[in-house]
């Protein structure tokens, strides 16, 4: 019989367990293509309560080159807002990339859409 050690949980599963619950309406709009396309971009829930609505970043887009970044994620949002207002120009949900750095947003129904300009923003970021 063995037995297993146990120590405290790491912070990535305390974080993976805290958003996890967090903005579940959103998540739930994602497609489980999208949801694929995330991983496969290396990108994590960094969902938080605070916010809006359900949020994804990768790791390494808040400090590059040695230079500290405001943090950018690509938020999937509900076409209906908490005050119960439509936005008919999306479907049942858009996604919303803001980078506060240099002020620019995006919105698009298409996910590919905001990983494109969220690597590009990345990719100046490190020719700076």
């Amino acid at each position: 019989m063995t037995t297993e050690k146990r120590g405290a949980p790491s912070a990535h599963n305390i974080i993976t367990n805290q958003t996890f619950y967090v903005h579940q309406e959103s998540k739930k709009l994602l497609t489980r293509t999208e949801l694929l396309i995330l991983l496969a971009e290396g990108f994590e829930d960094v969902s938080y309560g605070n916010d809006e609505c359900a949020s994804f970043a990768r790791p390494d887009n808040a400090f590059i080159n040695g230079v500290h970044y405001d943090p950018i994620a690509i938020y999937v949002c509900p076409n209906e807002d908490h005050d119960g207002r439509i936005f008919e120009h999306y479907g049942d949900r858009y996604f919303y990339l803001y980078d506060e750095a240099t002020g620019e947003e995006w919105h698009s129904e298409v996910l590919e859409h905001l990983i494109y300009e969220y690597k590009m923003i990345i990719k100046k970021r490190k020719e700076q």
